[in-house]
């Protein structure tokens, strides 16, 4: 758990510190791998073809952080942690567009490079309706594309971070006609889904206790145990009011706002780690 907990502080540490963002050059495997296994499996049924394109990648993780159980090579383990999340987070360069749009010092200019990344990454995004296109676009990629990640590596080491990773990116390329993946794209949003209530209900938490506790405390108890189709709803109402806005009136996205909402996720983020450290120090006792 101590070992989880570090892997999780220096991949962080070195999403925010060095911006790194993955080349398309080194993600290019993945959707081919996937269509190789579609090729393959081709009359099989829907959920045995994408457990064969999700798991392979996550069991060889799974195997390896078994090897490095030992007490004498837990700097192997580290290591295969460190290089899981940043892969997975640099794909997505979360940290990369989030720093695009501080160093954005035009306050009258609200779609930089960095939002522009971020609305396209939600374009996959069950439809919904946004009172902000940008600040939902933040609130969504904080949760699917970092906490999401983080939780299911708490949870479950690499293989959990990779196995969620593998979901997301296979219901990203299934919504791109380009990847020829578009048989998949039902099933994968399905699973995608699941893999996301509970890090949503938890970042709508964190935002409540980071936030305006008044405001956005009712969001939270209306659709604490809402369905599947009510994760990202959820996810923008508790967002949006934990920083005294209306989420039910139009925003203008200004560049203030947007950092509004980048600074609440990092309180939510820095709150759920200060709870995970507290975790690993009980684990000792």
């Amino acid at each position: 758990m101590m070992i989880d907990f570090m892997t999780i502080i220096v991949s962080l540490f070195l999403m925010r510190a060095v911006g790194f963002s993955l080349s398309l050059e080194w993600q290019a495997w993945l959707p081919r791998f996937y269509q190789w296994v579609q090729q393959r499996l081709a009359a099989s049924p829907p959920l045995v073809v994408i457990a064969c394109m999700v798991l392979p990648v996550g069991l060889l993780c799974f195997v390896l952080s078994q090897l490095f159980a030992g007490a004498f090579v837990h700097a192997g383990r580290f290591g295969l942690g460190v290089l899981t999340l940043v892969y997975c987070l640099g794909a997505d360069a979360f940290f990369h567009h989030r720093q695009s749009l501080f160093d954005n010092t035009d306050a009258a200019v609200d779609t930089g490079e960095g939002l522009q990344a971020l609305i396209a990454a939600t374009s996959s995004v069950p439809e919904v309706e946004l009172p902000s296109t940008a600040l939902s676009a933040i609130i969504c990629c904080f949760t699917q594309q970092v906490f999401a990640l983080l939780f299911w590596f708490a949870m479950l080491g690499p293989f959990g971070a990779w196995l969620y990773f593998s979901v997301a990116r296979l219901q990203h390329y299934a919504s791109c006609e380009q990847y020829e993946l578009q048989a998949y794209a039902e099933l994968a949003t399905k699973l995608l889904a699941i893999l996301l209530w509970l890090p949503a209900r938890l970042v709508a938490l964190g935002y409540v206790l980071a936030g305006d506790f008044t405001a956005s405390i009712p969001h939270l108890q209306q659709q604490l145990l809402s369905g599947l189709d009510h994760n990202y709803q959820l996810l923008i109402a508790a967002g949006l009011s934990a920083l005294g806005f209306d989420h039910q009136q139009p925003l203008d996205g200004s560049l203030e706002q947007q950092r509004a909402v980048i600074a609440l996720s990092d309180r939510c983020l820095v709150l759920f780690l200060a709870v995970y450290a507290l975790a690993v120090l009980f684990s000792f006792g």
